[in-house]
């Protein structure tokens, strides 16, 4: 009974010559290959014209950063330069400026309530004082003087604790001026 219904009966009254030609599965599965492949061939040369067109904007692009970086590593070189001129510079004026190390370590050492225990020199123009003061009054004062010193640009504490009556203390001084 499947094989008497497998195929349609045509009913077509026209001539043979006139009729449509019945197109077979492979002819159709062919028309339909044919025509992906061109769909996907003009997409295809569509994408390839764009991807070119971007390529030469971004090399375009690329040469004008290229151009910039080079500017940009002049620049880069002359403050570099400039930066070595400025450190010569102050080379030669602190050169200029000799510092009385023994006036300073005198008024460093020579305090009244204050007993020093170190100074220990930790760079070329810093100082690090450790030691211990009888009292706030006397601490504050030696800092005071200290700080107050032509020869000292500036004080620092690492540590102040008060223990007893005692304040113990390290201080670093930098060293400047003249």
């Amino acid at each position: 009974m499947k094989q008497a219904y497998q195929r349609i009966p045509n009913f077509n009254i026209l001539p043979e010559e006139y009729r449509r030609p019945i197109l077979s599965t492979l002819q159709v599965c062919l028309i339909l290959v044919i025509v992906a492949a061109a769909t996907f061939s003009y997409f295809g040369y569509q994408n390839r014209a764009e991807s070119k067109a971007n390529v030469a904007d971004l090399e375009e692009e690329l040469s004008q950063l290229q151009k910039d970086l080079g500017e940009i590593g002049e620049i880069s070189s002359l403050a570099d330069q400039a930066k070595e001129l400025q450190s010569k510079l102050d080379g030669i004026e602190e050169a200029g400026q000799q510092v009385d190390w023994s006036a300073l370590i005198s008024l460093l050492q020579s305090a009244s309530g204050i007993q020093v225990d170190s100074i220990i020199q930790e760079g070329e123009l810093e100082l690090k004082v450790v030691g211990k003061a009888d009292d706030r009054t006397a601490f504050d004062q030696y800092t005071e003087r200290v700080g107050a010193s032509p020869q000292v640009s500036g004080v620092s504490f690492e540590k102040r604790e008060k223990i007893g009556s005692s304040w113990f203390f390290e201080m670093r001084v930098e060293v400047g001026g003249g």
